[in-house]
């Protein structure tokens, strides 16, 4: 395996050493991945304002996955236990909302784009 650059923030080392060290190839996934996070968070939020579960479902594993790559043990669990309550799983007392996640959600979100070259 590769060493992984210094430059490399913290919480996406992980997802470097699950590309075999290949910091490029995640850099290069987050640029591509990068712009669609936000819409595809704005459209989870939309299905949840509307109360369509199955829609804000759909987007949020949608999200899940794409996160997933970056950062699998903080947002992404987060994002499951949300998607645990709204499937009703899991009491949403214990999941937790995506209102009450989304500044971290937000946040590796931003990351994620400045990591891949644009603007956080």
């Amino acid at each position: 395996m590769k060493t992984i650059p210094t430059d490399i923030p913290e919480h996406f080392r992980r997802g470097v050493e699950r590309l075999d060290g290949d910091a490029n190839l995640l850099r290069q996934m987050a640029s591509l991945t990068g712009p669609l996070l936000r819409p595809l968070l704005a459209d989870a939020v939309d299905a949840i304002d509307a109360n369509d579960v199955p829609r804000a479902i759909t987007y949020l594993h949608r999200l899940k996955g794409m996160l997933s790559t970056f950062d699998a043990d903080g947002v992404t669990i987060d994002l499951q236990m949300i998607l645990a309550g709204l499937r009703g799983e899991t009491p949403v007392a214990e999941a937790g909302t995506l209102d009450d996640h989304r500044d971290a959600i937000e946040s590796l979100i931003d990351d994620i784009v400045r990591f891949g070259g644009g603007a956080g």
